[in-house]
Protein backbone atom coordinates (compact mmCIF):
# COMPACT_ATOMS: atom_id res chain seq x y z
CA UNK A 1 0.00 0.00 0.00
CA UNK A 2 1.47 3.39 -0.85
CA UNK A 3 2.90 5.40 2.31
CA UNK A 4 0.69 7.92 3.12
CA UNK A 5 0.78 8.47 7.09
CA UNK A 6 3.71 11.13 6.61
CA UNK A 7 2.14 13.61 3.36
CA UNK A 8 -1.08 13.32 6.02
CA UNK A 9 0.52 14.45 8.94
CA UNK A 10 2.31 17.11 7.15
CA UNK A 11 -1.03 18.39 5.70
CA UNK A 12 -2.84 18.47 8.75
CA UNK A 13 0.53 20.76 10.22
CA UNK A 14 0.02 22.78 7.12
CA UNK A 15 -3.83 23.53 7.31
CA UNK A 16 -3.76 23.88 10.93
CA UNK A 17 -1.23 26.60 10.50
CA UNK A 18 -3.46 28.01 7.27
CA UNK A 19 -6.69 27.89 9.14
CA UNK A 20 -4.74 29.87 12.11
CA UNK A 21 -3.24 32.46 9.66
CA UNK A 22 -7.05 32.74 7.84
CA UNK A 23 -8.62 33.14 10.77
CA UNK A 24 -6.44 36.18 11.63
CA UNK A 25 -6.94 37.81 9.08
CA UNK A 26 -10.36 37.51 8.52
CA UNK A 27 -11.47 38.45 12.04
CA UNK A 28 -8.88 41.45 11.55
CA UNK A 29 -10.46 42.67 8.81
CA UNK A 30 -13.69 41.98 10.41
CA UNK A 31 -12.48 44.02 13.49
CA UNK A 32 -11.43 46.89 10.48
CA UNK A 33 -14.69 47.07 8.64
CA UNK A 34 -17.51 46.07 10.20
CA UNK A 35 -17.28 45.16 14.01
CA UNK A 36 -20.98 44.23 14.86
CA UNK A 37 -21.35 41.77 12.11
CA UNK A 38 -19.43 39.25 13.51
CA UNK A 39 -21.89 36.40 12.76
CA UNK A 40 -19.99 36.64 9.35
CA UNK A 41 -17.12 34.78 11.16
CA UNK A 42 -18.98 31.83 12.42
CA UNK A 43 -21.19 31.58 9.04
CA UNK A 44 -17.55 30.96 6.97
CA UNK A 45 -16.88 27.75 9.25
CA UNK A 46 -19.75 26.21 7.48
CA UNK A 47 -17.99 26.72 4.15
CA UNK A 48 -15.32 24.46 5.08
CA UNK A 49 -18.29 21.88 6.25
CA UNK A 50 -19.52 22.51 2.31
CA UNK A 51 -16.41 21.07 0.42
CA UNK A 52 -15.84 18.59 2.93
CA UNK A 53 -19.05 16.57 3.62
CA UNK A 54 -19.41 15.38 -0.23
CA UNK A 55 -15.87 13.95 0.00
CA UNK A 56 -16.56 12.74 2.97
CA UNK A 57 -19.88 10.63 2.13
CA UNK A 58 -17.80 9.63 -0.93
CA UNK A 59 -15.23 8.34 0.76
CA UNK A 60 -14.41 4.38 1.24
CA UNK A 61 -14.52 2.99 4.62
CA UNK A 62 -11.56 1.92 5.51
CA UNK A 63 -10.53 -1.93 4.98
CA UNK A 64 -8.81 -1.56 8.02
CA UNK A 65 -12.17 -1.64 9.79
CA UNK A 66 -13.97 -3.84 7.72
CA UNK A 67 -11.54 -6.70 8.68
CA UNK A 68 -12.20 -6.15 12.18
CA UNK A 69 -15.94 -6.18 11.77
CA UNK A 70 -15.49 -9.44 9.98
CA UNK A 71 -16.47 -7.87 6.44
CA UNK A 72 -13.79 -9.31 4.61
CA UNK A 73 -15.35 -9.29 0.71
CA UNK A 74 -16.17 -5.45 2.12
CA UNK A 75 -12.71 -5.01 3.17
CA UNK A 76 -10.80 -6.24 0.03
CA UNK A 77 -13.44 -4.03 -2.52
CA UNK A 78 -12.55 -0.88 -0.22
CA UNK A 79 -8.42 -1.88 -0.68
CA UNK A 80 -8.97 -2.24 -4.43
CA UNK A 81 -10.66 1.15 -4.50
CA UNK A 82 -8.13 2.90 -2.09
CA UNK A 83 -5.35 1.58 -4.20
CA UNK A 84 -6.73 1.41 -7.52
CA UNK A 85 -6.26 -0.13 -11.03
CA UNK A 86 -2.63 -1.21 -10.65
CA UNK A 87 -2.02 -4.62 -13.35
CA UNK A 88 0.09 -7.27 -11.70
CA UNK A 89 -0.61 -6.11 -8.40
CA UNK A 90 -1.10 -9.10 -5.49
CA UNK A 91 -4.59 -7.96 -4.30
CA UNK A 92 -4.76 -11.02 -2.27
CA UNK A 93 -1.02 -10.60 -0.44
CA UNK A 94 -1.98 -7.12 0.10
CA UNK A 95 -4.68 -8.06 2.18
CA UNK A 96 -2.92 -11.13 3.73
CA UNK A 97 -0.55 -8.59 5.00
CA UNK A 98 -2.96 -6.22 6.34
CA UNK A 99 -4.68 -9.32 7.48
CA UNK A 100 -2.18 -10.26 9.77
CA UNK A 101 -0.88 -6.58 11.29
CA UNK A 102 -4.22 -5.68 12.41
CA UNK A 103 -4.48 -9.31 14.17
CA UNK A 104 -1.09 -8.67 15.42
CA UNK A 105 -2.04 -5.04 16.99
CA UNK A 106 -5.13 -6.71 18.16
CA UNK A 107 -3.14 -9.06 20.32
CA UNK A 108 -0.84 -6.43 21.19
CA UNK A 109 -3.56 -4.14 22.25
CA UNK A 110 -4.88 -6.90 24.34
CA UNK A 111 -1.63 -7.45 26.47
CA UNK A 112 -1.11 -3.74 26.76
CA UNK A 113 -4.92 -3.03 27.86
CA UNK A 114 -3.84 -3.89 31.43
CA UNK A 115 -1.84 -0.89 32.00
CA UNK A 116 -4.51 1.83 31.11
CA UNK A 117 -3.73 5.37 30.88
CA UNK A 118 -1.85 5.64 34.12
CA UNK A 119 0.98 4.09 31.99
CA UNK A 120 1.61 7.34 29.92
CA UNK A 121 2.70 9.01 33.17
CA UNK A 122 5.34 5.83 34.15
CA UNK A 123 9.14 5.60 33.39
CA UNK A 124 9.61 5.83 29.56
CA UNK A 125 6.16 6.80 28.70
CA UNK A 126 6.35 10.01 30.28
CA UNK A 127 9.00 10.96 28.72
CA UNK A 128 7.41 9.96 25.60
CA UNK A 129 4.03 11.89 26.52
CA UNK A 130 5.79 15.24 27.37
CA UNK A 131 8.20 14.96 24.18
CA UNK A 132 4.50 14.60 21.93
CA UNK A 133 2.30 17.11 24.11
CA UNK A 134 4.89 20.07 24.99
CA UNK A 135 4.89 21.75 21.30
CA UNK A 136 1.40 21.22 20.40
CA UNK A 137 0.55 22.75 24.04
CA UNK A 138 3.14 25.99 23.36
CA UNK A 139 1.33 26.45 19.96
CA UNK A 140 -2.21 26.47 21.27
CA UNK A 141 -1.10 27.98 24.34
CA UNK A 142 0.61 30.99 23.03
CA UNK A 143 -2.41 32.16 21.39
CA UNK A 144 -4.59 32.54 24.97
CA UNK A 145 -3.75 35.88 24.81
CA UNK A 146 -4.82 36.57 21.30
CA UNK A 147 -8.15 37.58 21.84
CA UNK A 148 -7.68 40.82 24.67
CA UNK A 149 -6.83 43.81 23.67
CA UNK A 150 -4.91 45.97 25.20
CA UNK A 151 -6.60 49.22 24.05
CA UNK A 152 -10.07 48.60 26.00
CA UNK A 153 -8.30 47.03 29.16
CA UNK A 154 -7.90 49.09 32.02
CA UNK A 155 -5.58 47.21 34.15
CA UNK A 156 -1.80 47.89 33.91
CA UNK A 157 0.29 45.09 32.11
Amino acid sequence: MPKMRGPHLSAFAFFFALGQVASAIALEVLEQTAPLEFRRAFYAEFAILAVWLPILILLPESPAWYYKKGKHDSAKKSLKRLIGNVSGYDWDREYAVMAEEIDNSLVLMEKSSKYGFVACFKGTNLRRTLVSTIPFSMQVGSNHDAGSDSRTSSAPL
